[in-house]
């Protein structure tokens, strides 16, 4: 067992990325156990494995094989590859300035795209970059767009001793009514993240307070298409329900109604005598 993870080890050294199956190969032996063995030297953090999966199995790699990952973006698809494409060019995206799907996306990307929480008078904020961009060249990009060179001047930044995935950096107070925007939206992602559900459109209807999106919910039939709507208040109405019905049915799909408030007796009744498979309603 040993000598089969020595060998395993060695060649991951030599030319990963790679795969289970090339492991199985090198060593002869089957990818069950291939696997195990890579397994192992993951725990022993001796090997890293990636997020990216080809044939539901990750790569392993090794420190100082970062930038070869870039070789496996041929594995991406869909927005997660437009997320991927965005912060390869532009390093550092500020998370309140992207698109909804932007956000959504970069989440995903987490071979590529590395998260900083910028923090500034008590006051925290999110920002993407580039993962093989420095921090403190990240740093420079984040003030840039944050237009803060001067406060730069009049305040030593903080030293990075090492880079992290959640860092704090200086940044300026973020605007309340975005803030707000960003926490609701955090609370809708975070919703699909945890059911395995997938964005595949979104727009906002009004700002901070009501979103819509089409997803696809994953079942033993396949994934099933709804129109979600969102609705930031505290007492949802029959008329909310009525409302949301209509828009979907111009899409012909059914209705996922997220709310973080609570139906009233009039939305409630409208919910169990009237839309039996046309709505669900869940509150997040």
């Amino acid at each position: 067992m040993m000598d089969a993870r020595n060998e395993a080890l060695a060649f991951v050294m030599k030319n990963g990325p790679v795969l289970p199956s090339q492991i199985s190969t090198t060593i002869n032996t089957n990818i069950l156990f291939a696997s195990a063995i890579l397994s192992e030297l993951v725990d022993k953090k001796k090997v890293k494995l990636t997020y990216i999966k080809r044939g539901g199995s990750p790569f392993y790699y090794v420190s100082g094989q970062e930038e070869k990952l870039m070789d496996l973006a041929q594995f991406l698809s869909g927005k997660v590859k437009e997320a991927y494409d965005l912060i390869s060019e532009k390093i550092v995206i500020r998370d309140s300035e992207a698109l909804p799907w932007q956000r959504v996306a970069l989440r995903d990307l987490k071979d590529f795209a590395v998260p900083l929480t910028v923090n500034h008078s008590g006051k925290a904020e999110t920002f993407w970059k580039w993962y093989l961009t420095a921090n403190d060249d990240a740093k420079v990009l984040i003030k840039k767009l944050l237009g803060d060179f001067k406060s730069e001047a009049k305040e030593e930044p903080k030293k990075v001793e090492k880079p992290i995935e959640r860092q704090e950096i200086l940044e300026k107070p973020v605007k309340e009514e975005i803030k707000q925007d960003n926490d609701v939206f955090d609370l809708i992602l975070d919703y699909f993240k945890e059911n395995e559900m997938y964005v595949i459109s979104q727009n906002i209807a009004r700002k901070g307070r009501e979103f819509n999106f089409v997803i696809d919910v994953p079942s033993n039939l396949g994934q099933l298409r709804y129109f979600v709507k969102f609705k930031n208040k505290k007492n949802i109405t029959d008329s909310d329900l009525l409302s949301a019905l209509d828009e979907a049915g111009k899409s012909n799909l059914p209705v996922l109604f997220l709310g973080n408030g609570e139906l009233n007796k009039k939305a409630q009744k409208y919910l169990d005598e009237n839309v039996s498979g046309q709505m669900i309603f869940r509150k997040v």
